[in-house]
């Protein structure tokens, strides 16, 4: 009996050491991407760890610090100015202080859709705590200090008879703005700056709003086949929370709509930035093929399906059955049919299509040869530089 119980206390420790050592064996460099450091204060992200040190270090760092220099109560009394529909007896000033952290997307108890947000539930669906923590997300999600007044536009919004604003439609909107306005001023840097946006099947309109309020400078082109009441419900946030430019007599007196199928957008395409977000199938390759077509100074896709044959051809059998992992291949597929500049990701809690492809930015000064337009058309598949990125 005592010699079982040895053996069998042995094989135990046997066992556990072995599942040490591969837990070991496992564990990522440093340098890992699962080791990613996040500085919420400023809302950027680090792969390496000396990167991340010294941000925190750095003076942009500490000014973003200082400005979020905020007591409970302060922070309460702007809650009521800025959101007065979103009050509720329940939100506490310690409901709203701590910074917003993109752990909360799993554990604020938002419904979810097998591994994602679900699409259906709107921000008066929320509980008070919910709410509060959703306001201050949006507060900060330009940066802390920076656009501030977005959580009271996105309140205005939702308080609107026709401003239906839903929970994933919100974060979906703001994180995949913050990707495009990053390769709108990437494409400015490196190449040909553009005069105008052009936002393809652009759905309710709210990032081409983010995109207005942002770069006032440029001309704004939304298409879809209908405008939304929803439209209207954020031009009227905006006019009535946001802020106008020194002499301007509108907020957004640079966005148009036009109810018109993408194929009618040419007139506008050329020296701009063109847009689309969740297209299915070839809407992302009209976008951009429209673009590179009419000579624009870049393109940005967030593709939400993708038929093999669009980027792979018949020929090819794709036998993958994770859905995702075969998502990601065609993602792959249509970034080297198009010779895209880069690839970026939202947060694959908010949607499981959450990856943005762009490209088509070229460096003004290679066209030095005066090519003709259709010449100039196959130099641009073939030679991008690499993007400045912020």
């Amino acid at each position: 009996m005592m010699v079982n119980m040895k053996v069998e206390l042995l094989m135990f420790i046997f066992l556990q050491t072995l599942l040490l050592i591969d837990s070991i064996r496992l564990l990522p460099s440093k340098n890992h991407e699962s080791c990613q450091r996040v500085c919420n204060i400023c809302n950027l992200n680090f792969k390496r760890i000396a990167e991340y040190e010294r941000h925190i270090k750095g003076k942009a760092h500490e000014s973003m610090v200082k400005r979020n220099s905020i007591t409970e109560d302060e922070i309460y009394i702007e809650f009521q100015s800025s959101a007065p529909n979103w009050q509720n007896p329940e939100i506490k000033p310690k409901d709203l202080i701590d910074l917003w952290d993109y752990n909360e997307l799993g554990t604020l108890g938002f419904k979810y859709r097998e591994n994602c947000l679900h699409p259906s539930p709107t921000i008066k669906n929320l509980t008070p705590y919910q709410r509060a923590r959703m306001w201050r997300y949006i507060r900060d999600v330009m940066g802390v200090g920076y656009y501030t007044e977005l959580a009271g536009i996105l309140a205005a919004v939702d308080n609107d008879e026709f401003g239906h604003l839903r929970i994933k439609e919100v974060f979906e909107s703001l994180e995949s703005y913050k990707v495009i306005a990053n390769f709108i001023i990437a494409a400015t840097k490196t190449g040909n700056p553009p005069t105008s946006i052009v936002e393809l099947a652009c759905g309710h309109g709210l990032v081409g709003c983010l995109l207005a309020y942002r770069f006032h400078n440029l001309s704004v082109h939304l298409y879809d086949l209908h405008q939304r009441p929803t439209f209207d419900a954020f031009l009227r946030a905006f006019e009535s929370r946001g802020c106008k430019r020194p002499n301007a007599l509108q907020v957004l007196p640079n966005i148009v709509f036009h109810e018109k199928d993408i194929s009618e957008s040419v007139p506008f395409i050329k020296d701009s930035v063109v847009v689309c977000l969740h297209g299915c199938n070839e809407v992302n390759s009209m976008a951009v093929e429209l673009a590179i077509e009419n000579c624009a100074s870049g393109w940005i896709v967030m593709p939400c399906c993708i038929r093999k044959e669009q980027y792979l051809g018949s020929s090819c059998q794709v036998l993958i059955d994770d859905d995702q992992n075969r998502f990601s291949l065609l993602i792959g597929a249509l970034a080297l049919n198009y010779n895209a500049q880069e690839i970026r990701n939202i947060d694959k809690r908010i949607t499981n299509r959450n990856i943005l492809v762009a490209g088509g930015v070229y460096d003004k000064n290679d066209n030095d040869n005066n090519l003709d337009d259709e010449n100039f058309k196959a130099f641009k598949r073939k030679r991008m530089p690499k993007l400045i990125l912020s």
